[in-house]
């Protein structure tokens, strides 16, 4: 059988109305790894990041971008 999902944790919730405001949702990370890594140097860690399941470097890039405080999400189609 396969393995079970990563265990991840959360980023820390931020309790400042102006957190709640609004919500950034950046999509297409893991199809191209320059563009996926500027990505997560140059985005603040309060934007989210959307992962296409198709990345040939989905481990690395993911544990970049929670290193760098971003929320992950997996866009499945």
């Amino acid at each position: 059988m396969g393995r079970g999902p990563p265990r991840l944790t959360p980023a820390p919730p931020c309790l400042s109305l102006a957190c709640r405001a609004l919500a950034l949702l950046v999509g297409g990370m893991g199809l191209s790894p320059r563009s996926t890594e500027a990505a997560i140097a140059s985005l603040p860690g309060a934007v989210t990041l959307g992962f296409a399941p198709y990345g040939a470097d989905l481990a690395r890039e993911t544990a970049l971008a929670r290193q760098a405080g971003h929320e992950l999400v997996w866009k499945f189609r």
